[in-house]
C-alpha cells in the first residue's frame, strides 16, 4: 500500500511539474501573410523563441531562423498572444514554429476580397498561415 501511495504521489509531482511547462494560449490576433511576401510568392517557416511572464504575456519574441519578409509578421502576430497565467510567478520559455504556404487555385490579382489567408494552429507550438497564389494577369499592348 505504501509503494502504491508512493507511485501515485510521485505520478502527480510529475504531471504537475509537466503542466507548469506546457502553457496554454488564451487569446491571439489572427495571423495574416505578410503582403509583400505574399505578392513575392516567398514561402517558409519562421521559428521563434518566445518568453512568457507569470501572467501570460509574452515579454520577448527572438527569431531563431526564417526568411526577413516573414519574420517581422510571425514576431509582430506572436506579441499579441497571451497565455493563461500561471500559479508561479515565473516566467516561461515557448518555441513557436509558423509556417507560411502559398497553395492551392490561382485567383486573379484584381480581386482583393478572395485574397484571404488560411490558418492552422496547433497551439502553443505552431501556426500555419497559408494564402492561394495570385494570377497576374499581363496587358497586350499595341506594338505597332
Amino acid at each position: 500500500m505504501k509503494t502504491l501511495l508512493a507511485l501515485l504521489t510521485f505520478t502527480f509531482c510529475i504531471a504537475v511539474h509537466a503542466a507548469e511547462f506546457q502553457r496554454t494560449v488564451q487569446s491571439m490576433d489572427i495571423p495574416t501573410y505578410p503582403p509583400l511576401a505574399y505578392q513575392l510568392r516567398i514561402q517558409g517557416t519562421v521559428k521563434l523563441s518566445v518568453v512568457v511572464n507569470g501572467d501570460g504575456q509574452v515579454t520577448k519574441a527572438k527569431v531563431t531562423s526564417g526568411h526577413q519578409l516573414l519574420q517581422a509578421a510571425a514576431a509582430e502576430n506572436v506579441k499579441t498572444w497571451r497565455f493563461v497565467a500561471l500559479p508561479s510567478s515565473s516566467s516561461s520559455e515557448v518555441a513557436i514554429t509558423y509556417v507560411y504556404k502559398i497553395e492551392g487555385e490561382e485567383i486573379p490579382y484584381a480581386e482583393p476580397d478572395r485574397r484571404r489567408s488560411r490558418v492552422s494552429l496547433d497551439l502553443p507550438a505552431s501556426v500555419e498561415v497559408s494564402a492561394a497564389p495570385m494570377k497576374i494577369e499581363t496587358v497586350a499592348t499595341d506594338s505597332r
